[in-house]
């Protein structure tokens, strides 16, 4: 094989390697952000866009090249030494532009990715708020999830009974959360509980947040309840986040809810229930949203047959009757079916 047609076999290898190199680079960086089990990867428009325009890229220096070729065959033999030279100048330009272009598609595609973990503290996104609202008030969804594909722990015996002092002096009922943002199952948790308020009021500055990168299912992408508030006609919601993701102290728990928490929780998430009832784990488990970032869970959601909407909108519908019970039935949310199944399933007295 003559020069020419190495240097053009090996621009078409650079193709095929720009291609396979753009076609994984999200695993590749899911591993760097130590996902241990990051997800298939689904190709988006801007991958496709610039993949394509990687590839065009090399089309192009690739008929240049051959046009040298065939130009330089037409004339006078180079001295020797120096046609070698000129090859390994256009293998370096060859490696110049395959690495900028690599470069190029994984800053892009990395920066828009709703994994990264620059977003971690930050408040969510209008976009993902409005997503879950409608998910959340999607009775459709929720009467097809209903709570018979809740596939986890016996949720009649996680609710606990006890008759502590309400957290609440007033004519709404107070509902109290404990957990901490490196904790996977406070993780899995918030999913559900967030859909199950959102049925009742609203939130304002939730934060994207994931678990610690050194727990079990570590990095497990979820919300974080610190420096937010809701707001609800029918509810009080206060979230206390004890430790941030690498385990330092955040928010102290005082008052009323310090006492529930120190007598009745064996670990995190704790839930109480206004003094009436209380929680002391998850429902979910985290394993099912191991690898996804925010937008894969969002749409796993809203597939009313997936094993994430399954157990996070099962358990979100149990919350919901709960709560249903708190406030006698005051929401046109209580009239829903799956609201009375649960009812009848976990909180029938």
């Amino acid at each position: 094989m003559n020069p020419d047609q190495q240097v053009s076999s090996c621009g078409s290898k650079f193709q095929i390697l720009i291609i396979a190199i753009s076609s994984i680079n999200i695993n590749i960086w899911s591993l760097l952000r130590c996902q241990v089990t990051p997800q298939p990867r689904q190709i988006s428009f801007y991958n496709v866009k610039y993949l394509i325009y990687a590839y065009k890229v090399f089309i192009l220096v690739d008929e240049k090249h051959s046009q040298s070729a065939v130009h330089s065959s037409s004339t006078a033999a180079p001295a020797p030494g120096k046609k070698t030279g000129n090859k390994k100048a256009e293998m370096a330009i060859y490696v110049v532009v395959a690495a900028a272009i690599i470069v190029v598609i994984l800053y892009f595609t990395l920066g828009r990715s709703s994994g990264s973990s620059s977003l971690y503290g930050t408040n969510v996104s209008v976009q993902n708020m409005q997503q879950l609202y409608s998910i959340a008030n999607n009775n459709t969804l929720a009467n097809m999830v209903g709570v018979s594909a809740y596939g986890g722990v016996n949720g009649s015996s996680y609710f606990k009974v006890i008759n502590a002092t309400p957290l609440s002096n007033t004519s709404k009922p107070e509902i109290d959360y404990v957990g901490g943002e490196f904790c996977p199952y406070c993780a899995a948790d918030r999913w559900a509980l967030i859909l199950a308020f959102m049925r009742f009021g609203n939130f304002t500055g939730l934060k994207y947040m994931a678990s610690s990168s050194t727990d079990s299912f570590p990095n497990t992408h979820t919300f974080s309840f610190l420096n937010s508030s809701y707001s609800s006609k029918y509810i009080i919601f206060k979230g206390y986040e004890i430790a941030n993701r690498t385990g330092g102290a955040l928010m102290q728990i005082n008052g009323t809810i310090s006492n529930t928490y120190s007598t009745y929780a064996s670990g995190i998430p704790f839930v109480d229930f206004n003094g009436g009832m209380v929680t002391s784990g998850s429902l979910a488990n985290p394993e099912i949203l191991s690898g996804m970032n925010w937008d894969q869970i969002i749409a796993q959601l809203s597939q009313p047959n997936s094993t994430i909407s399954g157990e996070e909108v099962g358990m979100a519908n149990i919350y919901t009757a709960k709560i249903c019970q708190m406030i006698n039935n005051a929401s046109n949310v209580c009239s829903q079916s799956y609201v009375k199944a649960a009812q009848q399933q976990f909180f029938a007295s």
